[in-house]
């Protein structure tokens, strides 16, 4: 599910019986932001000595319950104002673009007619609306104003520590502002192509028949509409596919087709990216955030990109080294992808939370996903699953060897994810579900004596 943060202006306060529809013309969509709350939506809705009040939304299909924070519109316009003199300065040293953004807000906020502001951020609890969890957290976010109180003027003081980013990590703390923002009044839902808006259908299609939309970041798969190419192209041919890119149905373009994508997914919470390229070779790419910045861009050389968790992914720095396999990808650790294996065939983020690396000698290694070093030193051919209490896992072991009747191939048995080994390494088969934790008795004992079937001893008996 796609968490979002958005802003909301409305003629009234949030009540059970607000209006919120756009024909009525009491409410405008102002910012929103994916999976975070920026500090400037917290900042101007509250601060220590006007905190944000707590109140139901008629958006909601619950509306009696407590769902979103409101302030009075002159509070957000004083709090504005006053980070405004500090950031007044400064403006000039910005890029145009964020400057852009900065004077889009500034209009936004001190010409609007609107009297109170809503922070529309309850996606971000898992518990439904109408539970006591919700209601903690709606007052867990509310507090988190007072960690400011009222900005001083520039000539007496600074700004408090905790809002210092306003001022110069516009694209993370200031939110993504639009009017079309006011879309998220209602669900955000994939439309057949024939019913997208018109100046998206026009120019774009589907990229994919069978993948149009992407449900994590609630976004369209799309490419641009070159009817020079198909007319162009011949009869039995398909025609040349442009870059492909991510957008909102209310065109907040997350992908632009100018980042040259050839390929989009989602994978551990991230964009990721891969352009044209050589199989052989590598083919490069980037990551972006769901918010669509850049977090790795192809300028910074990778390629066959893949991430695992959110700080360890897979791939390799173009041109590879001398020597080494087009097949084979090293682990990088982020934020300044850091190389920690290299020879690698792929890995993984398994179901119990670790990540196991495939090394180029068929062997595996397990890893904390969020550091990537090894829980232990022992490779093993197959690490299952850890049980979730008491940490035990089978493993399999290759036998030197050719394997006969005599010299089972594989052996297995059960490692504590410190790397002791509970049963060594020398029977044919532990008791388990597939690729599962071992099975344990009452009293947490291991199935061993009854159902372990020690390969020496089989052997001995067939002969």
């Amino acid at each position: 599910m796609l968490r979002y943060a958005c802003l909301f202006a409305h003629a009234h306060p949030s009540t059970p019986a607000s209006v919120w529809d756009i024909d009525t013309g009491h409410v405008d969509g102002w910012a929103e932001w994916f999976e975070q709350i920026p500090q400037l939506f917290l900042y101007l809705i509250g601060d220590a000595t006007h905190l944000p009040q707590v109140a139901s939304c008629a958006m909601y299909g619950d509306a009696e319950s407590p769902s979103c924070l409101v302030a009075p519109m002159a509070e957000v316009r004083a709090r504005w104002h006053a980070l405004a003199r500090h950031m007044q300065p400064l403006l000039p040293q910005l890029p145009d673009d964020v400057q852009a953004q900065w004077a889009h807000m500034h209009t936004t906020i001190a010409t609007t007619t609107r009297e109170w502001l809503i922070l529309d951020c309850s996606q971000f609890c898992e518990a439904a609306i109408g539970t006591p969890e919700m209601e903690a957290f709606l007052l867990q976010v509310r507090q988190r104003c007072a960690e400011w109180g009222a900005v001083a003027e520039p000539d007496a003081g600074d700004l408090p520590p905790v809002l210092l980013p306003l001022l110069s990590e516009a694209t993370g703390q200031w939110g993504w502002w639009n009017p079309n923002v006011i879309e998220r009044i209602y669900a955000i839902e994939a439309q057949p192509h024939e019913e997208w808006p018109a100046d998206l259908r026009e120019c774009y299609e589907p990229a994919r028949d069978w993948q149009p939309w992407i449900d994590e970041v609630q976004a369209y798969y799309v490419r641009r509409i070159d009817r020079g190419a198909e007319e162009s192209s011949p009869g039995n041919a398909d025609p040349a596919r442009g870059p492909a890119g991510l957008v909102t149905p209310y065109g907040r373009w997350l992908v632009h087709p100018d980042d040259g994508a050839e390929w989009i997914d989602i994978e551990a919470g991230y964009i990721v990216i891969r352009q044209h390229g050589d199989w052989n070779a590598g083919i490069p790419g980037g990551l972006k955030d769901l918010n669509g910045r850049w977090i790795v861009p192809p300028s910074a050389g990778y390629v066959d990109l893949s991430p695992l968790t959110r700080t360890l992914a897979l791939g390799r720095r173009s041109p590879r080294s001398e020597g080494m396999d087009n097949r084979m990808v090293e682990l990088l650790r982020w934020p300044d992808g850091e190389p920690l294996f290299d020879n690698l065939t792929g890995g993984m983020l398994h179901d119990d939370g670790r990540v196991r690396i495939f090394h180029a000698d068929d062997t595996q290694s397990v890893l904390d996903a969020a550091t990537g070093e090894p829980l232990f030193d022992t490779r093993y051919k197959n690490v299952f699953a850890f049980h979730k209490k008491l940490r035990l896992a089978v493993v399999e072991w290759c036998r030197p060897g050719e394997p006969s009747p005599d010299n089972p191939g594989i052996l297995q048995g059960v490692v504590h994810e410190s790397g002791r080994l509970v049963i060594p390494c020398e029977y044919a088969h532990i008791h388990h579900a597939y690729k599962q934790p071992p099975k344990l008795l009452h009293g947490r004992q291991l199935l061993g004596s009854v159902y372990i079937r020690n390969a020496h001893a089989n052997a001995r008996n067939r002969s």
